[in-house]
């Protein structure tokens, strides 16, 4: 029973380090590339697993939208990821 307990015990740390360590790492990555924390990323990839990376996309196709800044009959000023571009009409 001892052995059996032992076994079960080594495979759960392994499988958690490795749910750890594999959705971590690509949670930091895809928070990195959305522009926010790496923390908030390693969070929810360890935490949550697939969902969080979920989220975490979700999150980064928000932020690379682009914004209207303002509209006039001159031109229209939009913001991306990368920066603003002025459009003249």
């Amino acid at each position: 029973m001892n052995t059996a307990l032992g076994i079960i015990l080594i495979t759960l740390v392994v499988m958690v380090t490795l749910w750890v360590t594999i959705f971590g790492t690509a949670g930091a990555m895809l928070s990195r590339h959305a522009g926010s924390s790496r923390s908030l990323g390693i969070f929810l990839g360890a935490s949550l697993g697939p969902i969080g990376l979920i989220i975490l996309l979700i999150r980064s196709r928000r932020s690379h939208q682009p914004q209207i800044l303002s509209d006039s009959m001159v031109g229209i000023t939009i913001q991306t990821s990368s920066g603003t571009m002025d459009i003249g009409i």
